[in-house]
Protein backbone atom coordinates (compact mmCIF):
# COMPACT_ATOMS: atom_id res chain seq x y z
CA UNK A 1 0.00 0.00 0.00
CA UNK A 2 1.08 3.43 -0.56
CA UNK A 3 0.60 6.91 1.26
CA UNK A 4 -2.97 7.47 0.88
CA UNK A 5 -4.56 4.59 0.53
CA UNK A 6 -2.38 3.22 3.55
CA UNK A 7 -3.85 5.80 5.83
CA UNK A 8 -7.44 5.44 4.29
CA UNK A 9 -7.10 1.45 5.10
CA UNK A 10 -5.93 2.61 9.36
CA UNK A 11 -8.54 4.81 9.38
CA UNK A 12 -11.16 2.44 7.74
CA UNK A 13 -10.19 -0.28 10.83
CA UNK A 14 -9.81 2.25 13.20
CA UNK A 15 -5.89 1.22 13.45
CA UNK A 16 -3.83 4.01 15.41
CA UNK A 17 0.17 3.58 13.82
CA UNK A 18 2.46 5.56 15.66
CA UNK A 19 6.01 5.78 14.60
CA UNK A 20 8.87 5.54 17.38
CA UNK A 21 12.39 7.09 17.31
CA UNK A 22 15.11 5.04 15.89
CA UNK A 23 17.17 2.91 18.38
CA UNK A 24 15.15 3.74 21.39
CA UNK A 25 15.01 1.32 23.62
CA UNK A 26 12.69 2.25 25.75
CA UNK A 27 10.24 2.81 23.32
CA UNK A 28 10.89 -0.22 21.27
CA UNK A 29 10.92 -2.42 24.61
CA UNK A 30 7.51 -1.55 25.14
CA UNK A 31 6.35 -2.37 21.33
CA UNK A 32 8.42 -5.72 22.00
CA UNK A 33 6.87 -6.76 25.27
CA UNK A 34 3.63 -6.26 23.35
CA UNK A 35 4.69 -8.57 20.69
CA UNK A 36 5.35 -11.15 23.02
CA UNK A 37 2.49 -10.75 24.80
CA UNK A 38 0.38 -11.22 21.87
CA UNK A 39 2.26 -14.54 20.71
CA UNK A 40 2.05 -16.24 23.75
CA UNK A 41 -1.57 -15.33 24.17
CA UNK A 42 -2.21 -16.53 20.50
CA UNK A 43 -0.28 -19.88 21.57
CA UNK A 44 -1.84 -20.82 24.34
CA UNK A 45 -5.41 -20.17 22.62
CA UNK A 46 -3.87 -22.76 19.41
CA UNK A 47 -2.83 -25.31 22.44
CA UNK A 48 -6.14 -25.42 23.82
CA UNK A 49 -8.12 -25.92 21.44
Amino acid sequence: MHGAAYELYLNIEDIKHTKTKAYSPQTNGICERFHKTMKTECYDIFIST
